[in-house]
């Protein structure tokens, strides 16, 4: 019998599953604003009058469907007869949209003249744009993509831009209509746009794609394109982000502002570009993250995320305040942290301390000393409520956004179990950061970090967790998820340090096991190439 089968769990507060639709019902004129945000939301479509029964939104596309421009107005005027706040989707310039004068809210591009307005781009579906198949070796080459059939004569200054922005590396326009381009300079080509698949694929195969204005016909479109680039962890140099910065929100712009084509030519360099941009766009530009922005706007009362549990084991009090602080440093919300205190090493005052630093939600419970690691990680599963539960432990070093990243991935990829490799390595005792096992990054590779896994709860309780073991523990957790037929899921290992410094692991190996695995190496503790936050508080090891 597991501990996970001696104690019952406590069932899950009101949350919303990871990857389903908000649970808000909402009203849609017009098959694109449907189509673009329809999935993230109990959706229905609306017209002559019918559809608002039940809806706590109203959303209206900029164009009326032919002849039925009354027929729009007549179910603006229902839905705030009915206080259904009405909410335009602007995706041009156009002077006169259908819901002109009657919108409470416009998303997408807004005018001055719009009224209260919401920038940003059409939201992406993850599922499809997503960095599944990213590849950090065998690419080459820059790209550019021109989203609709600009006149040539506009082309000339992007163009420009694009050759010089190359610095000597090849690159090439994918264009809808090629023929249609003025003549190119050397280093540049011509290519027909594939389908969206295939234009991810190709695309995955260069360095990155260099992008300008001039490629497209509005910024909305422009933006729109950057988000699902981004999404699928294809790196973007752009030009003149300004224009594009309110539609892609804080994040996104400062991550594609970091990005160069000198950065893009180092492989770790190029996959740090990709992991910020896709991280950037994933987080806030699904179909759930923009519908999450608007019900703030409009009033909209929702349900919270996920809930993330961290549970974090430990027998070593001394590295206790450290793993608690990275777990508080995390930018995920809503989380909770549960401290299983494993054995008897432990002074009196030590769950005071506990919670003078960690404020709630936390927990803390007692393990008997002799459990097994496994057993103790399952006491804490227990307790646990959320919906999604992962493991940290207590003396490795996180990135801030390293919660998001597994969150993320569980919902890109449709997993039960996904994780981190432990890629990088420092080695106290010779004080070198290493990189090894470079490669499997968004496949289905099995060999995850055992402090960088996180599941869904459901499938976690229906293995019955952890196996009772003090080695290996974590291995047999993967098997049996595969055996069980659940899909796993191994994401990009950035913003995680394995932390070998030879005291009190619970697996002891000599430094020549990490040395020998080293592709690559850097002298000190290296947070920067790592891509964890320099001087983060919570970085520092104990004495």
């Amino acid at each position: 019998m597991s501990t996970l089968d001696a104690v019952s769990t406590p069932p899950p507060a009101a949350q919303v599953p990871l990857g389903s639709p908000l649970p808000v019902r909402v009203a849609f004129s017009g098959t694109l604003a449907l189509g673009l945000f329809g999935s993230g939301v109990d959706a229905v479509a609306a017209g002559r009058g019918d559809g608002l029964d039940g809806a706590a939104a109203l959303v209206v596309d900029e164009e009326p469907p032919r002849g039925g421009r009354r027929e729009v107005e007549r179910l603006c005027r229902a839905a705030q007869a009915a206080g259904i706040p009405v909410i335009g989707l602007r995706r041009t310039a156009a002077s006169d949209p259908v819901w002109s004068g009657l919108a409470d809210l416009v998303i997408g591009a807004p005018r001055a003249d719009d009224g209260p307005g919401l920038p940003a781009s059409a939201p992406v579906d993850p599922h499809i744009y997503n960095p599944i198949g990213f590849r950090g070796a065998g690419v080459a080459g820059l790209a550019a993509v021109i989203t609709s059939a600009v006149p040539p004569e506009g082309l000339g200054p992007g163009i420009a831009w694009l050759a010089e922005a190359a610095d000597g590396e090849p690159a090439s326009i994918l264009a809808p209509h090629r023929r249609q381009l003025p003549p190119l300079p050397e280093n540049v080509l011509a290519r027909d746009t594939p389908r969206t698949s295939k234009l991810l694929g190709g695309l995955r195969a260069r360095l990155g794609v260099l992008d300008h204005p001039a490629f497209h016909a509005s910024p909305w479109q422009r933006a729109g394109l950057l988000t699902r680039l981004c999404a699928a962890g294809i790196p973007v140099v752009p030009a003149e982000v300004a224009e594009v910065a309110e539609l892609l929100g804080p994040d996104l712009t400062a991550a594609l502002e970091a990005v160069d084509v000198e950065e893009l030519r180092d492989p770790d360099g190029r996959e740090r570009a990709s992991v910020r941009v896709r991280r950037a766009a994933l987080r806030h530009h699904t179909p759930q993250a923009r519908w999450r922005q608007i019900a703030g706007a409009i009033g909209i009362d929702l349900p919270p995320p996920a809930l993330v549990s961290v549970v974090l084991s430990t027998r070593r009090q001394e590295w206790l305040a450290h793993g608690i602080a990275q777990v508080l440093r995390q930018s995920y919300e809503p989380r909770e942290l549960i401290v299983c205190l494993h054995g008897d090493e432990f002074t009196e005052d030590v769950e005071d301390r506990v919670r003078a630093q960690a404020p709630d939600p936390v927990k803390i419970v007692r393990v008997a000393d002799e459990l097994t690691l496994g057993e103790a990680l399952n006491t804490g599963v227990a307790v646990s409520e959320g919906d999604l539960v992962t493991k940290m432990d207590d003396d490795d070093y996180y990135t801030v956004d390293h919660l998001w990243d597994l969150v993320l991935a569980l919902e890109y990829a449709e997993a039960d179990l996904v994780g981190k490799g432990a890629e990088f390595v420092y080695v106290s005792t010779v004080d070198l950061t290493i990189r090894r096992f470079i490669g499997p990054a968004e496949t289905d590779h099995s060999r995850l970090g055992g402090g960088v896994m996180m599941a869904r709860r459901e499938p976690l309780l229906a293995i019955g967790g952890w196996p009772a073991r003090n080695r290996g523990e974590d291995g047999w957790l993967v098997k049996n998820f595969k055996s069980a037929g659940r899909r796993v899921h191994r994401t990009h290992g950035f913003g995680y340090i394995l932390n070998r410094h030879m005291r009190g692991h619970t697996w002891n190996t000599y430094a020549d096991y990490f040395l020998v695995q080293s592709q690559r190496e850097w002298r000190g503790l290296r947070f920067d190439v790592t891509a964890i936050e320099p001087g983060a508080a919570g970085l520092e090891p104990p004495a």
